[in-house]
């Protein structure tokens, strides 16, 4: 079992004033060794809010300068003492005893625990899941790896994990605003040993149309795909190379989409950045071990492209 008080507990905040509460709340009924918040740069009252919690665990540090999405996530984690790791970003927020959820696991080669979501969208009030799982479930290494080429990033965003802080990567190499750095660090973590999922909805993510999925754009979405699959293909150098570059292969028709539906918004020299990206994957990829497992490959394809994404975590 993992101890509550062996955990830090880091919240990225920019402008959550509608959601920082909730946040925050949430943490302090935890028995966390800490609670460690970093502002970028607020201009709503999301500052004010969080001084108005009166916990010694709490250490608000305010930027005098814009970090961005994942520089913010990094500065916290370099200032973070617990030997286990649960980001939890300003719009989401614990179920009660989440925390102590994500605790049960009994295995010290376990590095990285995941709960899928309970979905709440902030704008309706309507809450929904995507993944269930029922009862926790142990993956080896090679055994979850394997499942990335089919369900993708399934351990999700840094709210939904909780990451020895040994297994995560914590040089700017892997932490950029151009990055999709919450799939490398779970890669990174998974490959170190066990993965591990509890029952979904030990957090509530908030959904609204201000997050960052919805707002980054076709350039944004496109460059983070990109400097993502580099980065992961000269990392390893095994079988999970080859996992990486299936995974990659069955998203370049969601960066083709994302290029045509926007094509005509963008400008020439965008379209011809959009392009050479493009090809800088196509370039990279290992095409006789996508050939000779193309039946698995096309089955992931299905799945991702016309199914409706809802599934079980099962053992088998």
């Amino acid at each position: 079992m993992i101890n509550e008080n062996e955990i830090s507990i880091l919240i990225p905040t920019y402008n959550n004033e509608n959601t920082i509460y909730s946040c925050l709340t949430s943490a302090i009924n935890t028995k966390a060794l800490e609670i460690l918040i970093s502002d970028d740069l607020s201009s709503d009252n999301t500052v004010k809010i969080i001084k108005t919690f009166n916990d010694k665990r709490i250490k608000l540090f305010i930027q005098n300068r814009r970090l961005g999405l994942w520089k913010n996530h990094q500065f916290l984690l370099k200032k973070a003492k617990g030997k286990w790791i649960k980001f939890l970003q300003a719009d989401d927020y614990l179920s009660e005893n989440g925390l102590k959820k994500f605790c049960e696991v009994n295995d010290e080669n376990v590095t990285i625990i995941s709960s899928p979501s309970l979905y709440k969208n902030l704008e309706t009030n309507k809450t929904f899941i995507n993944i269930n799982v029922e009862k926790n479930i142990f993956f080896e290494q090679h055994k979850y790896l394997k499942r990335i080429i089919k369900y993708g990033n399934e351990l999700s965003t840094p709210s939904n994990t909780l990451i020895k802080k040994n297994a995560i990567p914590i040089t700017n190499y892997f932490w950029r605003n151009s990055l999709s750095c919450d799939l490398i660090t779970n890669i990174i973590a998974a490959s170190k040993g066990k993965v591990f999922f509890v029952k979904t909805g030990q957090i509530i993510r908030g959904i609204h149309s201000n997050q960052d999925t919805f707002k980054q754009g076709t350039l944004t979405f496109i460059t983070r795909k990109v400097k993502t699959f580099l980065i992961l293909n000269n990392l390893f150098d095994n079988k999970t190379k080859y996992i990486i570059h299936f995974y990659f292969f069955i998203n370049i028709f969601a960066l083709i989409n994302e290029y045509n539906k926007n094509k005509n918004i963008l400008t020439v020299r965008e379209k011809v950045y959009c392009k050479s990206r493009i090809k800088q994957i196509l370039k990279k990829l290992n095409y006789f071990y996508i050939l000779i497992n193309m039946l698995y490959i096309i089955k992931a394809i299905h799945f991702k492209y016309f199914s409706n994404h809802k599934y079980s975590i099962k053992e088998k």
